[in-house]
Protein backbone atom coordinates (compact mmCIF):
# COMPACT_ATOMS: atom_id res chain seq x y z
CA UNK A 1 0.00 0.00 0.00
CA UNK A 2 1.33 3.40 -0.99
CA UNK A 3 -0.04 6.58 0.56
CA UNK A 4 0.36 10.18 -0.57
CA UNK A 5 -1.20 13.20 1.14
CA UNK A 6 -1.87 16.52 -0.61
CA UNK A 7 -3.10 19.68 1.08
CA UNK A 8 -6.10 21.26 -0.64
CA UNK A 9 -8.01 24.36 0.48
CA UNK A 10 -8.09 25.15 4.20
CA UNK A 11 -8.29 22.01 6.28
CA UNK A 12 -8.84 19.80 3.23
CA UNK A 13 -6.51 16.93 2.47
CA UNK A 14 -6.46 14.56 -0.45
CA UNK A 15 -5.21 11.12 0.51
CA UNK A 16 -4.28 8.91 -2.42
CA UNK A 17 -3.95 5.23 -1.60
CA UNK A 18 -2.53 2.70 -4.04
CA UNK A 19 -3.29 -0.95 -3.34
CA UNK A 20 -1.48 -3.79 -5.09
CA UNK A 21 -3.62 -5.65 -7.62
CA UNK A 22 -2.62 -9.04 -6.23
CA UNK A 23 -3.96 -8.17 -2.78
CA UNK A 24 -7.26 -7.10 -4.35
CA UNK A 25 -7.50 -10.30 -6.38
CA UNK A 26 -6.65 -12.41 -3.33
CA UNK A 27 -9.40 -10.71 -1.31
CA UNK A 28 -11.92 -11.12 -4.16
CA UNK A 29 -11.13 -14.83 -4.55
CA UNK A 30 -11.39 -15.36 -0.80
CA UNK A 31 -14.77 -13.65 -0.68
CA UNK A 32 -16.00 -15.65 -3.70
CA UNK A 33 -15.09 -18.85 -1.84
CA UNK A 34 -17.17 -17.64 1.13
CA UNK A 35 -20.09 -16.81 -1.17
CA UNK A 36 -19.81 -20.21 -2.89
CA UNK A 37 -20.24 -21.96 0.47
CA UNK A 38 -23.51 -20.12 1.16
CA UNK A 39 -25.14 -19.64 -2.23
CA UNK A 40 -27.92 -21.84 -3.51
CA UNK A 41 -28.40 -22.11 -7.28
CA UNK A 42 -30.86 -24.43 -9.00
CA UNK A 43 -29.20 -27.61 -10.19
CA UNK A 44 -26.50 -27.58 -7.51
CA UNK A 45 -26.41 -28.52 -3.87
CA UNK A 46 -25.73 -25.78 -1.37
CA UNK A 47 -21.99 -25.17 -1.23
CA UNK A 48 -21.30 -27.24 -4.35
CA UNK A 49 -21.71 -24.57 -7.03
CA UNK A 50 -18.66 -24.39 -9.36
CA UNK A 51 -16.48 -21.35 -8.77
CA UNK A 52 -16.78 -20.12 -12.36
CA UNK A 53 -20.58 -19.92 -12.03
CA UNK A 54 -20.29 -18.11 -8.68
CA UNK A 55 -17.80 -15.66 -10.21
CA UNK A 56 -20.04 -15.13 -13.23
CA UNK A 57 -23.15 -14.39 -11.16
CA UNK A 58 -21.70 -12.65 -8.13
CA UNK A 59 -18.24 -11.49 -9.24
CA UNK A 60 -19.08 -7.83 -9.89
CA UNK A 61 -20.93 -7.28 -6.62
CA UNK A 62 -18.28 -9.16 -4.63
CA UNK A 63 -15.56 -7.03 -6.24
CA UNK A 64 -17.44 -3.83 -5.33
CA UNK A 65 -17.87 -5.01 -1.73
CA UNK A 66 -14.21 -5.96 -1.45
CA UNK A 67 -13.03 -2.67 -2.95
CA UNK A 68 -15.25 -0.70 -0.58
CA UNK A 69 -13.95 -2.66 2.39
CA UNK A 70 -10.32 -2.27 1.29
CA UNK A 71 -10.79 1.48 0.72
CA UNK A 72 -12.23 2.08 4.17
CA UNK A 73 -9.72 -0.18 5.95
CA UNK A 74 -6.71 1.26 4.14
CA UNK A 75 -8.01 4.81 4.64
CA UNK A 76 -8.10 4.27 8.39
CA UNK A 77 -4.59 2.81 8.32
CA UNK A 78 -3.38 5.75 6.20
CA UNK A 79 -4.76 8.49 8.46
CA UNK A 80 -3.26 6.77 11.50
CA UNK A 81 0.10 6.39 9.74
CA UNK A 82 0.13 9.99 8.47
CA UNK A 83 -1.22 11.34 11.80
CA UNK A 84 -4.21 13.08 10.20
CA UNK A 85 -7.18 13.98 12.39
CA UNK A 86 -10.27 14.15 10.14
CA UNK A 87 -12.60 17.06 10.85
CA UNK A 88 -15.49 15.43 8.97
CA UNK A 89 -16.57 12.35 7.10
CA UNK A 90 -14.32 11.33 4.20
CA UNK A 91 -15.45 11.31 0.60
CA UNK A 92 -14.23 8.28 -1.34
CA UNK A 93 -13.48 8.77 -5.01
CA UNK A 94 -12.34 5.50 -6.59
CA UNK A 95 -9.55 6.00 -9.08
CA UNK A 96 -8.62 3.87 -12.02
CA UNK A 97 -8.23 0.16 -11.57
CA UNK A 98 -5.43 -1.39 -13.55
CA UNK A 99 -4.80 -5.08 -13.93
CA UNK A 100 -1.33 -6.21 -12.89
Amino acid sequence: MQVSVETTQGLGRRVTITIAADSIETAVKSELVNVAKKVRIDGFRKGKVPMNIVAQRYGASVRQDVLGDLMSRNFIDAIIKEKINPAGAPTYVPGRIQAG
